[in-house]
């Protein structure tokens, strides 16, 4: 009889004997020995990336990152997006107005919007539409972008 040890779970089970113990899935904890089924979810704000034995050895969330329950890795915070500190569960919010973020930014101030875009802060730099331009950084409307000369 094999009883499997925590942060495991057995399988092949005859009864309460099993044939081998595997690592606790990922994005759950196993914190009873002998358990062929994980105890819970990973907590909201921590990852658990396989193996783990308890809610409080799982693995807080790094900063440019959040993690919902039962998360197996960190999610990156997506571009438009800033995630400020660890054990996030979503993201922060939106990037400033007039500045873009790409994923994984941890402060909502992003880099000045580049020429040619408009960045109204919750995604990447969007190009002014055909027949328009932007000679400045730093526009957060596509309203700021300015009309093309007529024959240019």
């Amino acid at each position: 009889e094999i009883e499997c040890p925590i942060g495991t779970v057995g399988v092949g089970s005859k009864g309460p004997h099993v044939s081998a113990c595997l690592a606790c899935p990922p994005g759950s904890y196993c914190d009873r020995m002998g358990s062929a089924v994980p105890t819970d979810s990973c907590p909201p704000g921590k990852f658990c990336g396989g193996g783990v034995a308890s809610a409080n050895a799982a693995t807080a969330c790094p900063e440019g990152f959040y993690c919902p329950e039962g998360s197996a890795v960190p999610f990156a915070c997506k571009a438009g997006q800033y995630c400020q500190g660890t054990s996030l569960v979503q993201p922060s919010g939106p990037c400033q107005p007039n500045t873009h973020c790409p994923a994984g930014t941890s402060e909502p101030e992003g880099i000045a919007c580049p020429r040619g875009s408009y960045c109204p802060g919750d995604t990447d730099p969007l190009p002014c539409p055909p027949g328009t331009y932007s000679d400045v950084e730093g526009i957060a409307s596509v309203d700021q972008c300015k009309r093309c000369p007529s024959g240019s």
